[in-house]
């Protein structure tokens, strides 16, 4: 027996245009160096380089994702994708972009790649005790003696204000006594402050310095 054609019809499967997302850049604002706790904005340009497609994209810090979203570009169109960030460490942005067949992400520019962004934590200014206080004339005196408390301190941290002065004991905000100051001290130079205060009464006070952030 042989096979005999008795009809045709013709067939025609027509594959789309496929998109190609293409990173152009990233960027972050404000770029760094930046204090802990700062909320940045990693921004992603994109542009479709090939046909009008679904385009996804996926932005890392340090490896990690934090945010990812997809949307229809046409052809050459680009468009940023953005969104914030707090910074709690030094972080390296990167981002992953490419188009989707039926529901599979295909990858056009790995994470991997560059451009990379890499924003800083600033190197605050902080305050420590060099040596121990002073007391003159004693810290045992008569009613009335007016008693000066000395005292260095040295700034450990980055260039910038610290600041100190002679409170009390109050929680959660102490109040200050006296001897206020602030200034601008640079790393590994120890600053000699003092205060003065005339006792009456037994005295329980704290010497208190920090940093300004």
């Amino acid at each position: 027996m042989a096979n005999v054609i008795d009809a045709t019809a013709p067939v025609s499967i027509t594959i789309v245009g496929q998109g190609f997302a293409t990173l152009e850049s990233i960027i972050t604002a404000p770029p760094g160096p930046v204090a802990t706790g700062t909320q940045v904005t990693v921004r992603a340009g994109v542009r479709n380089t090939g046909a009008a497609d679904m385009i996804f994209v996926r932005l890392f810090a340090n490896g990690v994702v934090f945010y990812q979203t997809q949307q229809s570009l046409a052809a050459g169109e680009f468009h940023y994708f953005e969104y914030p960030y707090t910074i709690n460490q030094n972080t390296t942005f990167s981002c992953e972009c490419g188009h989707i067949v039926g529901s599979t992400d295909v990858i056009d520019h790995p994470q991997t790649a560059d451009p990379t962004w890499t924003v800083e934590l600033a190197a605050l200014a902080e305050a420590a005790f060099f040596g121990t206080p002073t007391y003159t004339p004693g810290q045992h005196v008569e009613p009335g003696t007016p008693v000066t408390i000395g005292y260095q301190v040295e700034n450990i941290g980055g260039p910038g204000m610290l600041w100190g002065g002679l409170y009390d004991y109050a929680t959660p905000n102490p109040n200050l006594i006296g001897g206020y100051w602030e200034q601008d001290v640079s790393p590994g130079s120890p600053v000699n402050k003092s205060v003065t205060v005339t006792v009456n009464e037994n005295l329980n006070a704290q010497i208190l310095c920090g940093h300004f952030e």
